[in-house]
């Protein structure tokens, strides 16, 4: 994973509460659009609003292209004034429930919306784990996300992980 593609955007890039997380803020001006079908559009258009709300949500972002969800992503946290809590692939892969709960549970003091970077390992429960008392299942995941306030986004390559989701009623926007 190439960090600059999801941080280009940002001039403020901070070490977050784990290894292996970011707190991206300060976004660079001016931003160019992310392409979106009309449909796409007013999904990110719903997804700002529900966002200012503070109200709970989840999306998943489909695109092949590590640099158009970084700038999605970089419009969305200027239009919505909120940082943006960057989870790494290494995170994902070496992730936790107590980590999750724990990061879930403090996501208020960073005033951001959760990134989940090339999350396809996630949604396909392909994740190692070095205690296996400690695996993540998507119900699981759904459920500790549910209990927070902020919108959490899934980026995704694999066409069938965005179908996965789907199936779960969350909205999938595809760059």
């Amino acid at each position: 994973m190439n960090l600059v593609n999801f941080t280009k955007h940002f001039s403020e890039k901070n070490q977050g509460s784990h290894r292996d997380t970011f707190v991206l803020s300060s976004v660079v001006h001016p931003l160019r659009e992310p392409p979106l079908s009309d449909q796409d559009r007013d999904n990110f258009a719903h997804l700002i609003s529900m966002t200012k709300k503070d109200a709970i949500s989840t999306c998943g972002l489909l695109s092949t292209s590590d640099l158009n969800q970084g700038l999605w992503l970089a419009n969305l946290a200027e239009k919505t004034q909120k940082n943006v809590l960057l989870l790494t692939s290494t995170f994902i892969n070496n992730i936790s429930k107590t980590y999750l709960a724990e990061l879930y549970a403090n996501i208020h003091r960073y005033n951001a919306l959760v990134f989940f970077a090339q999350a396809d390992a996630l949604v396909e429960g392909n994740c190692s784990y070095a205690d296996t008392s400690e695996q993540i299942d998507l119900d699981l995941l759904f459920k500790i996300i549910n209990g927070a306030s902020c919108l959490t986004i899934f980026a995704l390559h694999e066409q069938q992980n965005a179908l996965r989701l789907k199936a779960r009623q969350v909205t999938v926007i595809s760059l």
